[in-house]
């Protein structure tokens, strides 16, 4: 991944009406081994008027002024996201529906997945299959389920 701007995005629609808070937390990178990767990692956190939520984690960037981390590697690989998220305390608010998703430059710039990754294309490298990128976010989503009874 080479895109300074890329993020890594967690929206949740609630059974709320109107703003109904800010979800807040840190997130990071795994490497292969599942071990956060060293940097900064800018978070931020958005709330809707449709009652949504969202948190982004901008792991290439080392400041809140959007100044590129020139420490860590390029193309930088990983291989996986963990997020230690706080829900804001609104003891009826639950979670409806939601989605994850992986932005280039905060737009649908082209990034890939797999082995052999051009180095002007932002990605996610594979050594075998995205199983293993399946399985880390369907259990971040099965444990904020059973977290929040959702």
């Amino acid at each position: 991944m080479t895109e300074p701007g890329f993020n890594v995005l967690i929206n949740l629609s609630t059974n709320g009406s109107g703003l109904v808070g800010f979800l807040h937390g840190t997130g990071h990178l795994l490497d292969v081994s599942g071990n956060a990767i060293p940097g900064f990692g800018i978070t931020g956190a958005a709330s809707g008027s449709d009652a949504s939520m969202s948190i982004g984690l901008f792991p290439l960037l080392k400041d809140q002024n959007g100044t590129p981390n020139e420490q860590l590697p390029k193309p930088l690989d990983f291989y996986g996201v963990h997020f230690d998220i706080t829900f804001p305390s609104l003891p009826s608010l639950t979670v409806t529906d939601g989605y994850f998703k992986l932005a280039g430059n905060g737009t649908f710039t082209p990034f890939g997945i797999g082995p052999g990754i051009p180095s002007d294309i932002a990605g996610l490298p594979d050594s075998g299959s995205t199983l293993a990128l399946l399985g880390l976010a369907l259990a971040g989503i099965a444990g904020f389920r059973r977290k929040f009874g959702v």
